[in-house]
This record gives C-alpha cells, structure tokens and sequence, in this order.
C-alpha cells in the first residue's frame, strides 16, 4: 500500500477513473465509502517510522513475501518487492 495525502475530490476522480479504466481490477466505490475510509486514514495518518523505517513481521505462512500476499488478494497489485 501506498499512503498518498490527497484531497477528497482528487481522490473521487481518480476512484472513479480506476473504475472506469480497469473494472476487472477494482471495484466502484460510494461517496459514503470513500467518506468513512477517508475518515479511517485521516485518524491513522502514518507517522515518519511507518512511512520510512518501519519492519514488518514475517508474510503470512505460504507466502514468500508481504507483496506476494497482497498481490493474491489484489491483482492490480504489482509483485514487484518479491
């Protein structure tokens, strides 16, 4: 995941041009949906050590990596850090 501050009608066209753009990948989200997570994020705004130097655990079992998890549950999702 990518933390991205942005503002909320940025954040609607692009939701909406995703949806539009890659169907398949995505899925239409409300303007009460887009409200209640923005609204989450803004409460758990990353701080420098999460945005920077943070260490995850180890992936799930089965997985070799965090991006190879997300990928299997996310195809937009690049594999890329494997």
């Amino acid at each position: 995941m990518i933390y991205l501050p942005i503002d909320p009608e940025t954040q609607r066209k692009r939701v909406q041009n995703r949806f539009a753009e890659t169907p398949d990948q995505t899925w239409l989200m409300s303007e009460e949906e887009l409200t209640k997570w923005r609204v989450f994020f803004h409460e758990n705004e990353p701080d420098e050590a999460e945005l920077n130097d943070t260490i995850l655990e180890d992936a799930p079992p089965g997985y070799e990596s965090w991006s190879t998890w997300a990928a299997s549950r996310w195809p937009s999702f690049p594999n890329e850090y494997a």
